[in-house]
């Protein structure tokens, strides 16, 4: 018989008493051909193509800011997904973790490094998200997206320099696949859906930033 538990995160999204490194959960499931059906789970550098289905999933502490950026093959940047701290009460109950599917497409010509930056901070990214405003600004000169670009990569390197030097910021397998703070024991007990969670990843004390890196082909 199928059991249904909820999980207790003992990898916990909010400060755990002898730490206090933000962390945030993801998933990167991908509905690849000649098998769109099937949810595949996809890690740095798997290999993708061109009208592949991709889902990135997500769990954060809703006292937080998660963002989602997309550089994809052509160097074109994307922010695809930003949250604001969530503040809505229900009943004074107040739901700590969020879930979301942050994005969900499908990859398109030319074939090239698709890589996405996931960000989860305690205080909002002022500066990334002002450089894509005039980014996505129509008005904005060619050259000067050209800039922008730059100034959008500098500025995600300053904001994940911390932890690429903290040998702390931890990536862990999560021992089952979580969907929206549920596990499934039993049957289903190892199988992937497409809103699953895999992942677990620490940074530092104010910002956890992963890097996935998609070769599409």
């Amino acid at each position: 018989m199928k059991i249904i538990t909820l999980m207790v995160l003992i990898m916990t999204l909010t400060h755990a008493e002898d730490s206090t490194d933000i962390s945030f959960m993801y998933g990167f499931v991908g509905n690849l051909k000649p098998s769109p059906d099937v949810a595949v789970e996809l890690f740095d550098s798997s290999i993708v193509h061109t009208k592949d289905d991709i889902i990135i999933n997500a769990g954060y502490a809703n006292n937080s800011y998660f963002y989602l950026i997309h550089v994809d093959s052509k160097g074109n940047y994307d922010l695809l997904y930003k949250s604001d701290v969530f503040k809505v009460s229900n009943n004074g109950n107040q739901t700590d973790t969020l879930y979301r599917p942050v994005f969900q497409g499908r990859l398109i010509q030319p074939p090239g490094d698709e890589t996405f930056y996931l960000i989860n901070s305690r205080t909002a990214l002022t500066e990334l998200i002002g450089l894509f405003g005039q980014y996505n600004n129509d008005k904005t000169p060619i050259k000067r997206k050209a800039k922008l670009s730059r100034q959008i990569q500098i500025e995600i390197d300053r904001l994940n320099s911390g932890n690429k030097q903290k040998l702390a910021s931890i990536d862990s397998r999560l021992e089952k696949p979580v969907v929206g703070g549920v596990t499934f024991r039993g049957d289903e007990d190892d199988e992937l859906k497409n809103m699953s969670l895999t992942h677990s990843y620490r940074g530092n004390s104010d910002i956890a930033i992963k890097k996935i890196l998609l070769l599409h082909k």
